[in-house]
């Protein structure tokens, strides 16, 4: 069973742009995210799928010894696995899925922190500017490593260290 990922926070009338903004920029890379983790899913079955029904089929063809039909399907079969093998794809589906969780979990931590960090300084005068640079401040090294193991995994050569 899968877990669904937190739901995209609603940005609250008080939080200054800047953090609205961001957010908004981190549930774009979210959706992409998450539209290519389908795509992945769908490319990883697209050769895989015909090729197992081929050769089940082909297996079939013979039993009731329909030879060239079983040739045909047997070759069909053979082809899918041939190119799946030498362009395989699909296989960063996970690592996009784990993108848009993490991307919206970093949304969430933001959204509260800053829900936090108003209450608690509503009475002091620090400016929601200070309490919005901080908060930024603080998500970019989250940021920057989801940023770096999607980078990581797609440009190497199928070892994906995360």
């Amino acid at each position: 069973m899968a877990i669904s990922p937190p739901p995209s926070p609603k940005h609250d009338a008080d939080m200054p742009s800047a953090i609205a903004n961001v957010l908004t920029e981190l549930e774009d890379w979210a959706a992409q995210n998450l539209k290519d983790s389908r795509q992945e899913a769908f490319r990883y079955w697209l050769l895989k799928l015909p090729a197992l029904l081929a050769s089940a089929g082909a297996g079939l063809l013979a039993y009731l010894q329909w030879d060239m039909a079983a040739l045909v399907v047997g070759a069909i079969g053979g082809i899918c696995i041939l190119i799946d093998g030498l362009y395989p794809s699909g296989t960063l589906r996970n690592v996009h899925l784990r993108a848009h969780h993490d991307l919206r979990a970093l949304q969430q931590r933001m959204t509260n922190e800053w829900r936090i960090a108003s209450l608690e300084h509503k009475s002091h005068s620090r400016s929601q500017g200070a309490l919005a640079a901080q908060i930024l401040k603080g998500s970019q090294q989250e940021k920057d490593r989801i940023g770096a193991y999607i980078r990581d995994a797609e440009t190497s050569l199928g070892e994906h260290k995360i």
